[in-house]
């Protein structure tokens, strides 16, 4: 089975839907309080308990399941915050078939299957999700942080099976927590006909602050469209190098 490029897209619109372009400027003691949100204080902890570190490296196995058809690879990601995110999927035999970067500004892969090149403004992402992101709300989806948060009106779920709701733009976020962590263990991100259900697993330490282990996310309530990522490695790696050059013989996609 041949893996196809089209599942590095739909990773890439699952994880975008999450997030809106809405930045925030408010500290974490300006999160509202309504008169009956104590309970939101777990929310605040939530917050502070956010990773903040330079740079990570991630490794593991990425299953897509597009409309039944499924899909899997090996996958290496190197985040610089604020900077890029690298990746790179193997899905044969160790061998790779693309490499991607992505920074605040461009979309930029390497498809070595075919041969060929893309390079994309970061904005293409939004005509793939159907809605407004950037770049920080995706490096805090791939971290399980809730930073791109703050600025929503956040208040106490009154629905089975979630703790708060959290209005932001023309989004609407579902969020429960884990049981007994300041870590969100389910998102449920909802825009117009379009959602995502997004669930992180078996959370571990990371420089002292919780990261996932696995990453779940679920496109319109369908089990036959959505991707896993299985965290093998997460780790902070300062230094590292992210290296993208594209051979003379490939042709671009526009």
């Amino acid at each position: 089975m041949v893996f196809r490029r089209s599942v590095f897209f739909i990773l890439l619109s699952v994880l975008s839907l999450t997030v809106s372009s809405c930045k925030s400027k408010k500290k974490l003691g300006e999160t509202p309080k309504p008169a009956e949100s104590l309970a939101l204080v777990a929310w605040e902890k939530a917050l502070a308990n956010d990773l903040e570190v330079a740079e990570l490296s991630l490794a593991g196995d990425l299953t897509a399941n597009i409309n039944g058809d499924n899909q899997s690879s090996a996958f290496n990601i190197r985040i610089e915050r604020g900077k890029q995110i690298w990746i790179i999927l193997r899905p044969m035999l160790g061998i790779e078939a693309f490499r991607v970067l992505i920074t605040p500004d461009s979309l930029r892969m390497v498809d070595r299957i075919n041969k060929q090149y893309y390079e994309k403004p970061f904005s293409y992402l939004n005509q793939l999700a159907g809605t407004q992101i950037d770049y920080e709300s995706l490096e805090n989806i791939l971290l399980n942080n809730l930073g791109h948060l703050r600025s929503g009106k956040t208040q106490v779920a009154g629905i089975p099976g979630y703790d708060f709701i959290v209005n932001q733009g023309n989004m609407r976020y579902s969020i429960a927590l884990q049981s007994d962590l300041p870590k969100s263990k389910v998102v449920l991100a909802e825009s117009g006909e379009k959602k995502v259900r997004i669930e992180y697993q078996l959370p571990g330490l990371v420089d002292g602050l919780w990261a996932p282990a696995s990453l779940k996310a679920i496109l319109n309530g369908n089990e036959n469209n959505g991707i896993s990522l299985n965290f093998s490695k997460f780790a902070v790696e300062n230094g590292q190098t992210y290296p993208y050059s594209i051979p003379k013989n490939y042709s671009r996609v526009d």
